[in-house]
């Protein structure tokens, strides 16, 4: 089948959180945790916090405290006392990440055989424009959550970009890197392809996404 847009979600799909966050936390934190379970447990808390803020429906925090708060929690877990300046560095490196090694060469294999393509992600849009900088050159658009007043897996965020370029769910093809973000791509209509790195699996059946790939490699095979 052939997409007018593939979009892409940025965090886990496009991005290593682990392998970008863990040197970074085990620098700062030194001994006093172990980095990678540190990372894996911020990582759980952001997605957390995603989905109170949404249920609260007071408005969208940006992702940017977010991730502070999510970072705060994760301390305050450890018993970790961090000077200021140490976290904000920590919540910096978020608009630092370092791309799948197979990203930029699926990229453009991908820019090749599409019309457009695109960032759809929670992130507020300055943290997409600087993700988007240590990418190829290839997308067209950029689309935040923060411009639907809402985080993934609300509708809302699946919408922008059918509302933006007057197009059907049909006509996107949606690369997703969470359990959380397929089965939000899925309940709201586009056809979905799940970077599954993990052999995981969506919380309710009934939206488990079209495709399941186990790399972004995967994704030039179907468009």
């Amino acid at each position: 089948m052939s997409y007018a847009l593939v979009t892409f979600d940025v965090y886990s799909a496009l991005f290593d959180i682990e392998g970008s966050l863990v040197p970074v936390v085990g620098r700062t934190l030194g001994d006093r945790t172990e980095a990678e379970a540190f990372v894996k447990a911020w990582r759980r808390d952001q997605m957390t916090h995603v989905l109170i803020d949404n249920a609260l429906g007071r408005g969208r925090t940006s992702f940017r405290h977010i991730t502070a708060l999510a970072l705060e929690h994760g301390l305050a877990r450890e018993g970790i006392e961090l000077p200021s300046q140490d976290r904000e560095r920590l919540v910096e490196a978020w608009d630092h990440l370092i791309p799948w090694p197979e990203a930029a060469d699926v990229l453009g294999k991908t820019r090749q055989r599409v019309a457009a393509l695109a960032l759809l992600s929670n992130g507020d849009q300055a943290m997409l424009e600087a993700l988007a900088a240590r990418l190829p050159d290839v997308f067209d658009h950029v689309f935040s959550a923060e411009a639907a007043g809402v985080y993934k897996p609300a509708a809302g965020v699946y919408q922008l970009p059918l509302d933006r370029l007057r197009l059907a769910p049909d006509d996107v093809l949606h690369i997703a890197g969470s359990a959380t973000d397929a089965l939000g791509a899925t309940a709201a209509g586009l056809a979905c392809a799940w970077v599954n790195r993990h052999s995981d699996s969506v919380a309710d059946p009934q939206f488990r996404p079209r495709f399941e790939i186990h790399d972004l490699n995967g994704v030039v095979d179907l468009v």
